[in-house]
């Protein structure tokens, strides 16, 4: 998967509500886990440091076993590798090829295992104000229930590999045309 060189086959087919969708999603997950290591941070920065050092190692290592086959050049490969290992210290990126519904699954469960015990030892250290915390933490679920949410409907509705004109904007479905190979809307 050469993801610089060659676009995916389903960006050619996305809809602005997917787009629309993906971004949202993507704003509130990232949200969420930003907010998570945030106030992890603001008591435990080693700590903080090291977590992230040993979630991008471990990342890293699943990416390795994945093969991720980006560049024929080895430099290029440990460079693409250690750097995508890095982002999903925040949000998921499809390195490999085939379907990714378990990685995602998996990807998300290790996050929120590893976000929900950040944010009880931090919970836990600032029970003497509760005012903030309880804020922090209803906005960290709220963040992560709405994430998740929009995440569902996109693949419910918008997802390219869907082949319905279900996630599609009423006014796309009645423009939408295929030319040599390629759909093409245009929105009124």
């Amino acid at each position: 998967v050469k993801y610089q060189r060659m676009p995916s086959r389903e960006t050619n087919d996305q809809t602005i509500s997917g787009l629309c969708s993906i971004t949202l999603y993507k704003i509130f997950l990232v949200s969420y886990r930003m907010l998570c290591l945030a106030v992890f941070g603001s008591l435990y920065r080693g700590y903080l440091v090291l977590l992230l050092f040993t979630h991008s190692l471990i990342m890293l290592l699943w990416i390795l076993y994945l093969d991720s086959s980006f560049s024929s050049s080895n430099h290029e490969e440990i460079a693409f590798n250690f750097t995508v290992a890095m982002l999903k210290s925040f949000t998921f990126v499809n390195v490999s090829k085939g379907r990714s519904r378990n990685r995602v699954v998996l990807y998300h469960i290790c996050i929120t295992v590893e976000n929900v015990v950040i944010a009880a030892v931090w919970y836990y250290r600032t029970l003497d104000d509760l005012s903030y915390g309880l804020i922090a933490i209803a906005s960290m679920g709220a963040l992560y229930l709405v994430g998740v949410f929009i995440k569902t409907v996109y693949y419910s509705c918008c997802h390219p590999t869907k082949h319905t004109h279900k996630g599609m904007l009423p006014k796309e479905i009645s423009v939408m045309y295929k030319n040599k190979g390629q759909m093409i809307t245009n929105p009124m």
